[in-house]
């Protein structure tokens, strides 16, 4: 049996979840866009203008291009520099390993990875303060995302 304070917790909970969602889905989407060759990326909107990241904690969402279906979350106590780490030409991170490689089956050369994520996602982020892990384990279990066996490889 709960007590009235994890009943107020899971409460306080669920409502933070939702006015998460509605905030994700307010935010414009970020492309990246790449030069293979000079190994810069930048970040843009659908109308070309640069999105700075802060230097800020938050959550991350990667969607698909293509039907705009969730495929990834994360959160971060610097934002710019995880969503950097996952979108830079060179360099591991456990989304261009796990997710995209194993997950996804694209090649496991950096170069084919960058050029799926920049190809076919974009992503959205906001920043919060706290509450980021259990943000991110919510939003994870409502979309199905923690599971390689839920993830729809034709959303792409």
């Amino acid at each position: 049996m709960k007590t009235s304070d994890q009943i107020l917790l899971d409460n306080l909970r669920t409502k933070y979840l939702k006015k998460t969602i509605i905030r994700l889905k307010d935010k414009p989407a970020v492309f990246i866009e790449a030069d293979i060759v000079s190994r810069k990326y930048t970040y843009l909107r659908r109308n070309r203008s640069i999105v700075l990241i802060p230097e800020s904690s938050g959550v991350y969402v990667f969607y698909s291009q293509r039907t705009h279906t969730p495929v990834y979350v994360g959160e971060s106590n610097n934002l710019k520099k995880r969503l950097s780490k996952h979108c830079r030409i060179s360099g591991k991170s456990v989304f261009k390993s796990r997710w995209v490689t194993t997950w996804l089956g694209v090649p496991s050369s950096t170069k084919d990875v960058v050029s799926f994520i920049h190809s076919r996602m974009y992503f959205k982020f906001i920043t919060m303060p706290f509450g980021r892990k259990e943000i991110e384990t919510d939003l994870q279990s409502l979309w199905k995302l923690s599971n390689p066996k839920f993830v729809d490889k034709d959303i792409f």
